[in-house]
């Protein structure tokens, strides 16, 4: 009896926000360790078997480009983004590219809305800047894991970012510093200085 009435009071867990469960799906991605075969084919085995299950177009699963947009719209996608099927199952704009992924959130338009970074959290797209373009342009993108300064348990290890820094998953990029930050070939679980992030967006 007690044992009931206890379970009858414990409250429901939360369930995830689309962002969240977007944000673990690459978590998942980068605990197995997903990365290209060969190495600098710019091919994603698992990726393009996911990209294939979702229906998406030829070009899309032959892969071959930088393809740290694909992978944040596929794990978006695959959760029900109306963003992920916007651009990839539509053509509504060119969700492999981040300069347009950009200016479409600053329209607010098909599923994507731009927002501040004092609002960052675990789910937010996050577009950045590694150099070599004054500010005015974006190079890679990835998913916040949690808010700026939040200690993040993930993929089996515990990451402390600085207060001016945030936790994220992202594809295509290097496991540390020591190689390409947006060419690197590999789904890693960095910690970035909110000085290379050029937008944070919200997808719907």
């Amino acid at each position: 009896m007690r044992a009931r009435a206890a379970a009858r009071k414990r409250k429901p867990l939360p369930s995830l926000t689309l962002g969240e469960r977007a944000a673990d799906r690459m978590v998942g991605w980068y605990v197995a360790r997903w990365s290209e075969k060969p190495a600098g084919s710019n091919v994603v085995p698992q990726l393009s078997l996911l990209c294939k299950d979702l229906k998406l177009a030829a070009y899309y699963y032959q892969m071959g480009y930088a393809w740290c947009s694909l992978a944040v719209f596929t794990s978006f996608l695959a959760e029900g983004s109306t963003a992920g099927k916007y651009g990839l199952r539509e053509g509504k704009f060119n969700a492999l590219y981040t300069p347009e992924i950009r200016a479409v959130a600053e329209r607010g338009a098909f599923g994507l809305a731009s927002q501040s970074k004092t609002t960052i959290s675990k789910g937010t797209a996050l577009l950045f800047d590694f150099g070599g373009s004054n500010g005015s342009e974006v190079d890679h993108i990835g998913i916040a894991l949690g808010k700026p300064g939040q200690v993040v348990k993930a993929g089996g290890k515990t990451w402390r970012p600085g207060k001016n820094s945030v936790v994220t998953v992202e594809g295509n990029t290097s496991y540390d510093d020591g190689g390409s930050q947006s060419n690197g070939g590999c789904v890693a679980i960095r910690t970035r200085s909110l000085t290379v992030i050029r937008a944070a967006v919200r997808v719907q």
